[in-house]
């Protein structure tokens, strides 16, 4: 069982304002795709609600305490626990699951999850009004690291890297 957190954060660990992403790297959301493919996502409503429609090809959840109306072939849950005993139950072996936020999502399966999967931009936004929890490195280690460099269309660098749980 793989849980994994994956998120674009920026230096100060933004990575949300006012309910949307603070920023798009052009390579985020292919990476992001390549990730995921094929396994389970969970989002929080806030999260799912942004991006307006299932992700394909994989299995789409949203986790929220509330009644909610979801689309076709999205599942609802309303705790962590009960994401985590059905992935654990049914979830085929090869499966991963992938928190995909926000802010209250990410710290609530940190302490259950054994890869953390950041595209880190390397710079601050003061906007940045949610953010991904602080984790320490004496208890994650980098696996992976590899750096985009600024271009015209994107004006910052930004790495995707990779944590494992020690």
């Amino acid at each position: 069982m793989t849980i994994n957190l994956i998120a674009c954060i920026d230096k100060s660990r933004g990575i949300g304002s006012n309910g949307s992403l603070l920023t798009k790297p052009p390579l985020d959301f292919p990476h992001f795709k390549k990730l995921t493919m094929g396994n389970i996502v969970v989002f929080g409503r806030s999260t799912f609600e942004e991006i307006g429609r299932p992700l394909t090809k994989r299995h789409n959840i949203v986790l929220s305490n509330q009644d909610i109306k979801l689309p076709n072939g999205v599942y609802h849950y309303k705790s962590v626990n009960q994401v985590l005993r059905e992935y654990s139950s049914y979830a085929e072996e090869n499966v991963e699951l992938f928190i995909c936020g926000g802010e209250r999502l990410y710290n609530d399966f940190l302490p259950y999850s054994n890869k953390i999967y950041l595209t880190i931009v390397d710079h601050s936004f003061q906007e940045a009004d949610r953010h991904f929890p602080e984790f320490s490195l004496d208890e994650w280690k980098v696996t992976s690291s590899v750096k985009n460099e600024a271009t015209n269309e994107y004006p910052y660098d930004y790495y995707f890297v990779e944590y494992a749980k020690k």
